[in-house]
């Protein structure tokens, strides 16, 4: 994601420390994904699994494993190396995760609007 791209983050907890909800990413290029995020906290880092439709090719279903760190207000949203056995897609642990070169941030607040879709958010900065 760049800076013309813009993502919006809509989860709820549910018990202690699990998380549900939706993400849509526009790209700058009018390309975007949409689809349904769950997962869980592990200390300050919400690990969630992303199943999303994508534009192109025709609306094929991906999964992908996306960390994101609470910081403050803030979800950073990391990246590291995705790896996939049969049935399973996860991040590969022994190279970690990097928060830094992603450079994209959810902030969190229940007052924010989408404005397509009129109801709370959390959005990309």
């Amino acid at each position: 994601m760049d800076g013309k791209d813009s993502a919006f983050l809509k989860i709820s907890t549910s018990g202690k420390n699990a998380v549900s909800g939706h993400l849509r990413i526009r790209y700058s290029n009018h390309k975007k994904n949409e689809g349904r995020v769950t997962g869980s906290y592990q200390g300050d880092t919400l690990f969630v699994t992303y199943r999303f439709r994508a534009d192109k090719p025709a609306n094929a279903v991906f999964t992908n494993p996306l960390p994101l760190l609470k910081k403050g207000d803030s979800l950073i949203l990391g990246t590291g190396k995705i790896m996939k056995n049969p049935g399973r897609i996860y991040l590969e642990k022994k190279q970690g995760i990097d928060f830094k070169r992603c450079n994209s941030a959810f902030i969190v607040s229940t007052a924010m609007k989408d404005p397509l879709e009129k109801t709370a958010i959390r959005t990309i900065i």
